[in-house]
């Protein structure tokens, strides 16, 4: 019997390593993608000779992974400025007051100017959830052409239905007069 759930956790987890991190290793969708073709031929295979195809089952949606796919999505934008603030060379070049470099070399908060690296990464990852909130405003939920698609097969239908209902009160009419006729 096949389970979706292993599935769709590995594409979860997959997923997170890509937008949680996309800051630290940007190459990290690249791999991915080619991951996911691989895996895509391979899910392909085992479907087609492992298991028995599962029963379709209609849906709307993802069902909780949708969620969970949107929290890991606005989580990343949290920690990816975490990373741009604290280990990224960009802060330390934009803002050279914030930083200090200790006895090895490594680069340091200066403590007294540490809130401000902190109150820029919160205004930046703030600034993203509102664009992301913004855009998200704009995206319908369902696109133009499905809309239209779906209303055209809705009228096919009330058409079909109107069709049906006048074929089934001309077929009434007619077995009435025939037994009128009798």
């Amino acid at each position: 019997e096949y389970d979706q759930f292993d599935d769709y956790i590995e594409m979860l987890i997959q997923f997170g390593y890509v937008t949680l991190f996309a800051s630290a290793y940007p190459l990290a969708s690249f791999i991915a993608i080619f991951g996911n073709i691989c895996e895509s031929r391979s899910d392909a295979w085992k479907l087609g000779h492992l298991y028995r195809m599962p029963n379709p089952v209609r849906r709307s949606d993802i069902g909780t992974w949708k969620l969970a796919l949107r929290v890991m999505v606005w989580t990343s934008a949290l920690t990816n400025c975490f990373l741009f603030a604290f280990t990224s060379n960009q802060m330390r070049q934009w803002f050279p007051s914030n930083f200090t470099t200790d006895n090895f070399g490594r680069p340091m908060l200066v403590s007294e100017n540490a809130h401000e690296t902190v109150l820029i990464m919160f205004a930046i990852e703030h600034a993203l959830f509102l664009i992301g909130l913004f855009v998200r405003s704009l995206v319908d939920k369902t696109p133009q052409d499905v809309v239209i698609e779906i209303e055209k097969r809705q009228w096919l239908h009330e058409s079909n239905l109107a069709k049906a209902r006048l074929q089934s009160t001309k077929v009434i009419d007619r077995r009435c007069r025939e037994k009128k006729a009798d």
